[in-house]
């Protein structure tokens, strides 16, 4: 069995309980045969597998470090110094990719500055373990469609919210039920206006782009401020249509945030963003080369390389498989 802890602490204090459990069981012992196999399950436990999931990645490392290039007496850099490395590793790339007339990167510098440049090379280190930052587009246009598809699934999540909001529903139906008693009185071109676009608004077989674009065209909408004379309108009609024409507007509002940029704004950003992610594997492969230096991982190195170990290498994999039959994680939710 392999246990699993948050801390070093919580294993200790693991191994602590088991060890008090034994002396209990050992002292209530029926025979001499029983007492003796209890004390030597208690010598046991300094063995037992029983620490942090980076302790039981770094046994394996160390079990296996030839084959992955380690000194298998590799040192673990703590947070401090892993991110001081990060960012040492960092600006010497950056300041060596300018000298060497690397011109995207000296693009990058010329527009961002050196410190943002380097910035951004030291979180991407930091945060290498995850996903985004292995998911890199080689060109601006690659860059560009990235971003119009993330865009498109954010509006489509906002469209299929405001489309079943039943306080907006119920907005759309004022307009369409409560009509003035006056054709010419001065809310009710506002009141047309915003009607003219509500079937694309709510239809759920509407294209995307025109339920969007309905959206936008409602927000873009004036406002009526307080057109209208009461007596023109049934009950409180004028109350309700000026409600109704607010709540949609300030849904509509939603829309507006991902309207579309300058162009040549988009243009650029996509360049640099392209420019920075063709030079981040050489990036990683520089922050890997300085702690080969220092004979050193850090946190993430034993997790991601004990990850990969165990999905490349079968032998691996069956022996581990083999050895432990179960899994136990203590405080599973952290």
């Amino acid at each position: 069995m392999v246990a699993i802890t948050f801390t070093e602490k919580a294993a200790g204090e693991l191994k602590g309980r088991l060890r008090d459990l034994c002396d209990s069981r050992a002292e209530a012992a029926d025979s001499e045969e029983e007492r003796r196999a209890w004390s030597l399950h208690r010598r046991s436990i300094d063995n037992a597998h029983i620490g942090t999931i980076h302790g039981f990645c770094s046994r394996m490392l160390r079990s296996h470090a030839v084959r992955l290039g380690l000194d298998p007496l590799f040192g673990v850099l703590d947070e401090t110094r892993q991110q001081l490395l990060a960012r040492e590793t960092a600006r010497r790339f950056v300041l060596q990719a300018v000298r060497a007339g690397d011109a995207p990167l000296r693009d990058l510098v010329s527009t961002l500055g050196l410190e943002a440049v380097v910035s951004g090379f030291s979180f991407a280190l930091n945060e290498r373990a995850k996903p985004p930052v292995h998911n890199l587009y080689a060109s601006a246009a690659a860059v560009a469609a990235r971003w119009q598809e993330a865009t498109n699934a954010e509006l489509e999540a906002v469209l299929r919210r405001v489309r079943t909001d039943p306080g907006l529903l119920a907005a759309a139906q004022v307009l369409v039920t409560v009509r003035a008693l006056r054709a010419d009185d001065k809310l009710v071109p506002y009141q047309e206006a915003i009607l003219a676009d509500l079937p694309a608004a709510f239809d759920p077989e509407a294209e995307f782009q025109e339920g969007v674009g309905a959206w936008l065209t409602i927000a873009g909408q004036r406002k009526p401020g307080n057109a209208g004379a009461g007596a023109n309108w049934p009950d409180d009609g004028k109350a309700q249509v000026l409600e109704a024409i607010r709540r949609l507007q300030t849904a509509g509002a939603e829309f507006l945030r991902w309207e579309p940029a300058d162009a040549e704004l988009l243009r650029r950003s996509a360049e640099l963003t392209a420019a920075f992610h063709g030079a981040l594997p050489a990036a990683l492969e520089a922050y890997a080369a300085a702690k080969r230096e220092l004979s050193a991982v850090d946190f993430d190195d034993q997790l991601l390389l004990a990850r990969d170990l165990l999905r490349d290498a079968p032998d691996v994999r069956g022996a581990e498989q083999k050895r432990f039959d179960q899994l136990l994680v203590d405080e599973f939710q952290d």
